[in-house]
């Protein structure tokens, strides 16, 4: 009878501790909930604030309220971006976010993060890209979500590079090196006979910088969202980058030695189609503007000294006046 109460008392006290754990998961869903509607709501209204505050530096001001609205502007960007990042999260961790499978331009891609990177740069950095003859002209993913791993990256390197390179690489690999998940779906418009005609191919992508580097103990936390930011921003872009290339059937790694530079290596997988010829047409790709006709380049640059300027391809001099 002694054993039968002590059974009974076991398993109130395992009950009490399931329904404890439940209750406590529950909270955190409607915490989570709370906060993204919250953030929703937030952005719409800053999002114009800070708008107006741009439109307002356009006017005549003394120094003082130009400075003013610097400080306005950059606080503004802060929360949006944080926002934006609490969203993101959101939507990955609760199932909601979707991929959308569109034709893109890799070569297009790398070149547009790049450019638009150095539009803003303040710093005498070199960007560049380097891709590898063997990538294909065109292939199918999430282009948007894609383009937001790079300009993350590529966006913290530059933070922590005062001098020297921030670049791409971009090359096909025969197979990754990690196990496959095949959960991995995409939102296609495209008809059942088409997949027929498609192809897997692994694509790697180092981002890499000769920037301060990272200290061998942070690496272990680096892609988690509760990972300390020292400096700046929000902290959350490196785990966001994480979910979404795991998301998308990827893996995402990072090898970095102090005072000497860091590299962030993704690898993806893409559907390429076995039936077009790779040519390069002149058809219009979806999200990608198609001004110039060099989607073919392997190499292009972006000097310190061409800051705002057209890029540089495979490696040629930007003339100056």
């Amino acid at each position: 009878m002694a054993k039968l109460r002590e059974e009974i008392a076991v398993q109130k006290f395992k009950e009490m501790e399931l329904n404890k754990t439940i209750h406590i998961t529950e909270e955190t869903m409607r915490a989570k909930q709370m906060l993204a509607t919250m953030s929703h709501e937030i952005r719409s209204p800053l999002s114009s604030v800070v708008s107006m505050a741009k439109i307002l530096t356009t006017t005549k001001l003394d120094r003082e309220h130009i400075q003013l609205l610097d400080v306005m502007i950059s606080s503004g960007d802060l929360v949006l971006q944080l926002i934006n990042d609490i969203l993101d999260l959101s939507k990955v961790e609760s199932g909601a976010m979707k991929l959308e499978a569109t034709k893109f331009r890799p070569r297009e891609v790398v070149r547009h993060v790049l450019q638009t990177a150095a539009a803003s740069l303040q710093k005498m950095l070199t960007l560049e890209g380097n891709i590898a003859d063997d990538i294909p002209i065109e292939v199918t993913g999430d282009v948007l979500r894609i383009r937001q791993i790079l300009t993350n990256l590529v966006s913290n390197a530059v933070k922590f590079t005062a001098q020297g390179k921030v670049g791409i690489n971009l090359y096909v690999i025969p197979e990754p090196p990690f196990s496959v998940n095949s959960e991995c779906s995409m939102n296609d418009d495209t008809e059942d006979q088409t997949r027929s005609t498609e192809t897997t191919v692994w694509i790697r992508c180092d981002v890499y910088d000769t920037g301060i580097g990272i200290p061998e103990k942070a690496i272990p936390t680096l892609f988690r969202k509760d990972h300390t930011q020292k400096y700046g921003g929000t902290g959350l872009g490196l785990a966001i980058c994480n979910q979404l290339v795991e998301l998308m059937g990827g893996h995402l790694t990072v090898t970095s030695k102090e005072h000497c530079g860091s590299t962030f290596t993704f690898i993806l997988p893409y559907k390429v189609s076995t039936t077009c010829d790779n040519s390069d047409d002149k058809d219009e790709l979806s999200d990608v503007d198609n001004n110039d006709d060099d989607t073919t380049e392997g190499f292009f640059q972006f000097p310190p000294e061409t800051l705002g300027s057209p890029y540089t391809s495979n490696g040629s001099s930007v003339m100056r006046s």
